[in-house]
């Protein structure tokens, strides 16, 4: 038979194929199915599971929680020599101490829906695993998101300083809020390069095959 010695019936449906071929696809499949696809149930389900739980999908899901949990704590707290009462910036709008509005000085960006749709965009990032450059190209337009929301912020704070100034001077003390658009940014760069690695190493997997 020379170098066409054995038949392999799982490959090449009975052809007689050269030795090695059939084990170097499998072992081939077998290192892409760790990044696709490795528990059988998995496959049964039709959901890779494994991907699901890889390092990118962890920073994505820090990233959203992190935008949820934004709306519940100030961007930051002003006080005005010789005032009673603070003033304390939040996604939703300018509050006394006392939770009343300042309606008068309200932001013209709605932080609470923005901060929100952030979250659903990077949630929506994490189902798409199956589509890696759809992935990435999600999770870079949220740095868009993301640098727009902080922009916004820091032209809001400006704006209320300059507002409050007014009557006296003022006295800053930022909340965690305003530094969740930097993390969330850190994490969606940390997570978009996971996704580059994957879609590399799946490619040079394919040039093996």
């Amino acid at each position: 038979m020379g170098f066409y010695t054995r038949v392999e019936k799982d490959f090449g449906r009975g052809k007689q194929v050269p030795i090695g071929t059939h084990r170097k696809n499998k072992d081939v499949a077998n290192v892409r199915g760790k990044v696709e696809c490795a528990s059988p149930c998995a496959r049964h389900l039709c959901l890779p599971l494994p991907m699901i739980q890889r390092k990118q999908t962890i920073f994505l899901a820090l990233a959203a929680l992190i935008a949820f949990a934004a709306n519940l704590v100030p961007f930051a707290t002003y006080t005005v020599t010789g005032s009673q009462q603070a003033i304390e910036f939040r996604t939703t709008g300018l509050f006394m101490a006392d939770d009343t509005p300042v309606a008068d000085a309200s932001p013209k960006v709605p932080f609470v829906a923005v901060f929100g749709l952030l979250g659903v965009v990077l949630l929506i990032a994490i189902f798409l695993f199956r589509n890696r450059p759809r992935q990435a190209r999600i999770v870079r337009y949220s740095y868009l998101f993301t640098l727009g929301i902080l922009a916004f912020a820091v032209i809001t704070d400006r704006s209320v300083q300059v507002y409050l100034g007014q009557q006296g001077s003022v006295s800053v003390a930022y909340g965690v809020a305003f530094a969740a658009p930097v993390v969330v940014l850190i994490l969606a760069f940390l997570a978009e390069r996971g996704i580059r690695k994957d879609e590399a190493l799946v490619k040079s997997l394919d040039r093996l095959r």
